[in-house]
């Protein structure tokens, strides 16, 4: 074992040597590629502005030094010619820094490991080659030309391009055999990440040849749905489109109205998910007599297999749940949540899939909400939003990939309103919960078969439906979602415990769905209405000193305009909707502090760090430093409820809107941001289906329903 010693530091000081040379070479001639001794030396150009893209070294380890040796591979003619190089420990760095880490990396998807598994490395004694490793860099060093490390051998696994300093990465679940990989460079706006890898396939294609058939152009369609929407008479149709022949409306073929109105006929019949009837048998309370009660249903299996079919959605879709993360240079990573996708109850749902990435996820963001039509008339569309879908799709009420409409629940009798809804929302649901377990097997439109496994991710409600889908009485005593007494609502730190009560709620026999956890926080109708509009405001609004009101209105009459800040024309109570209730909590504090007597002050506190927290609330990413400081308003603002319970008014702060407040973090880290949450999207449905109904003879609510959600 002696004898070996001198022999083996003989070789490291050949090898040693061997370096200097090929350095001194390299200052002789930039455009030599320098490899280790009994390696071949690919072939070289000796034009130096011939752009080479093709493999620009080999480099081998050797028992010389089972550390692994340094060997210096030079950059062939090209942009960067000349630049140095350094592979040591499986890394490539740029010449005379190794230890810095700047320059390229060899591929560190699985962070830790090095050119050479440890496993495979020989003992000195034994002789022989540990193993050689081949690296191919393009022309441009920013361009990957690597394939997924699980299909290549670890010893010709390609370099992948050099890492930015301040990057957002994506992991994905064991399950699905995909490597983590940078999806953003925060310093390059250029910056495209690498496409995850889609098994190959034959594309099929679109069923239509353009996506606004029957329609012969987009202008036709967009054209009837405005004079849908407007209501403008046949006569000012026929006229309309008689006499515009000029700019973008050239492309109009309708040569009246009676041939537009046929051809929006014609596309709500061509509807592959069209609306059928489905009838169930009730019984009032006290009553034995059964009656029939119809509800409006699409199929909401269909309509997902045919927008995963579509080859023009193919490009946006997310199979599969991923976690992100920020890292910046200097700091610590730090998990972001974007989207749905991006957040734990996802990422949890993926183990209960079968082992083969094939298997996906669907998962849906599911929202209700009655209607008032008319004094004696409401309609309750049920809808549901895909959250693997981008928001720049799915944010919006349409049937292509948006938030689609999939049933109708007219007129819910009173005297039966738990047995009816439970009822209607299992009709409504069928065909999604008939295939959670099994899935459903397509092609979809990147060529690849998955199966699909439809989820009920998030439920979108107000308070109102909450309770109802929860299955309680009456929304102003207990929480749908938890277990706090009614005493204790207004303690945002107690402890909140699933609610483990046996009522049987409307999403019951939906599979692997949990009412408690899948109910979000709405800042629409809890925040913005709710806290602050119905109890937030109207004490304010009461408190305010002895021709403060007056004063007050005047104040925001000559505020100044801001083109991020709504105006505001009225600020007496309980007549604006949600998002005036918003613009009036941005802009309320500094016209009112003033005006409101010292022993309300702390109300001005509290309303100073509600609208903070619902600022927190509502930024699209959210990190764990946002949702820290969260947490910390929210404290504050429980420490500033102790002294609001102390006030000589006589005023409850006890209520489920403001308990509503302890939930909001929790589902942000298990859902997704608030957009994603809120009701805002479907309250602009329902503003819709109201101007339609409106338009419409007020017989038939249901057709006038159902050609709003066809044609949006």
């Amino acid at each position: 074992m002696e004898s070996s010693v001198p022999f083996i530091a003989g070789l490291g000081v050949t090898a040693l040597l061997g370096i200097v040379l090929a350095g001194m070479a390299m200052m002789a001639d930039k455009t030599a590629i320098v490899v280790p001794p009994e390696v071949d030396r690919p072939a070289v150009t000796a034009n130096r502005e011939e752009k080479v893209v093709n493999t620009i070294g080999i480099a081998r380890r050797r028992l010389c030094d089972p550390t692994g040796l340094v060997y210096e591979v030079f950059e062939k003619d090209g942009d960067r010619a000349g630049t140095r190089w350094m592979l040591d420990g499986g890394k490539m760095f740029d010449s005379g820094s190794p230890g810095a880490g700047s320059g390229l990396e060899l591929d560190d998807r699985r962070e830790g490991q090095t050119l050479l598994d440890s496993d495979r490395r020989i003992d000195a004694e034994k002789g022989g080659s540990i193993g050689i490793g081949v690296f191919n860099v393009s022309e441009e060093l920013g361009a990957d030309t690597r394939s997924s490390s699980r299909d290549v051998p670890r010893d010709q696994q390609t370099l992948r391009r050099p890492k930015p300093k301040n990057y957002i990465k994506e992991v994905y679940p064991d399950r699905t055999n995909f490597d983590p990989r940078i999806v953003k460079d925060l310093e390059d706006s250029s910056f495209n990440p690498e496409p995850i890898p889609v098994p190959p396939g034959k594309r099929p294609a679109n069923k239509l040849k353009y996506p606004w058939a029957p329609f012969n152009s987009k202008i036709d369609f967009l054209f009837a749905k405005e004079i849908r929407e407007s209501g403008v008479p046949k006569k000012c149709v026929d006229f309309l489109l008689k006499n515009i022949r000029n700019g973008a409306f050239q492309e109009l073929t309708f040569t009246s109205a009676e041939a537009m109105y046929k051809v929006e006929e014609e596309a709500i019949d061509q509807q592959s998910e069209r609306f059928e009837k489905k009838s169930f048998n009730y019984k009032c309370q006290g009553s034995d007599e059964e009656q029939i009660y119809t509800v409006w249903v699409r199929d909401g299996m269909k309509a997902l297999v045919s927008l995963a079919q579509d080859s023009s959605l193919a490009p946006y879709w997310i199979w599969h749940a991923r976690k992100r993360f920020l890292h910046i240079k200097g700091f610590n990573s730090e998990r972001i949540i974007e989207d749905p996708m991006n957040a734990d109850d996802a990422w949890e749902s993926e183990k209960e899939l079968p082992n083969d990435p094939s298997h996906v996820n669907i998962y849906l963001i599911l929202h209700s909400d009655e209607v008032k039509l008319a004094n004696s008339t409401s309609l309750t569309p049920v809808s549901i939003r895909i959250a693997n879908l981008p928001e720049h799709i799915s944010g919006k009420n349409s049937t292509y990939g948006g938030n689609m409409t999939i049933g109708f629940i007219p007129d819910v009798p009173p005297e039966a309103a738990g047995s009816v809804r439970y009822q209607a929302m299992e009709t409504i649901l069928k065909s999604l919960a008939e295939n959670v377990g099994c899935g459903v097997r397509v092609r979809c439109g990147d060529g690849a078969i998955r199966v699909l496994h439809p989820r009920i991710l998030s439920i979108s409600q107000d308070l109102k439906e909450q309770s109802l889908s929860a299955g309680l009485a009456s929304a102003s005593e207990h929480c749908p979602r938890c277990s706090v007494p009614k005493d204790h609502q207004g303690d945002l730190k107690f402890d909140v415990k699933i609610n483990k009560r046996p009522n049987k709620d409307s999403h019951w026999d939906f599979p692997g769905l949990s009412i408690s956890s899948s109910l979000s926080f709405d800042i629409l109708h809890s925040g913005y209405e709710g806290l602050f509009g119905d109890h937030i405001w109207k004490f304010i609004w009461k408190k305010l000193l002895t021709n403060a009101q007056t004063q007050l209105t005047q104040r925001f009459k000559k505020a100044p305009v801001h083109p991020n800040l709504q105006s505001i024309n009225t600020i007496l109570p309980g007549i604006k909707t949600g998002q005036m209730h918003w613009a009036m909590l941005q802009q309320v504090l500094p016209l009112c502090w003033d005006l409101i007597p010292q022993e309300y002050e702390v109300v001005i506190a509290f309303t100073r760090k509600l609208a903070c927290f619902f600022m927190v609330l509502q930024f699209k990413r959210q990190s764990e430093r946002r949702l820290k400081e969260g947490q910390r308003l929210l404290d504050e603002m429980n420490e500033l409820l102790k002294a609001m319970r102390a006030m000589p008014a006589k005023k409850s702060w006890n209520f489920p809107k403001m308990h509503q407040l302890c939930h909001a973090l929790d589902d942000i880290r298990n859902k997704g941001p608030t957009p994603f949450l809120s009701c805002i999207l479907g309250e602009q449905m329902n503003c819709e289906l109201k101007n339609d109904y409106g338009r419409s003879n007020k017989k038939e609510p249901i057709k006038a329903a159902r050609i709003l959600s066809n044609l949006i």
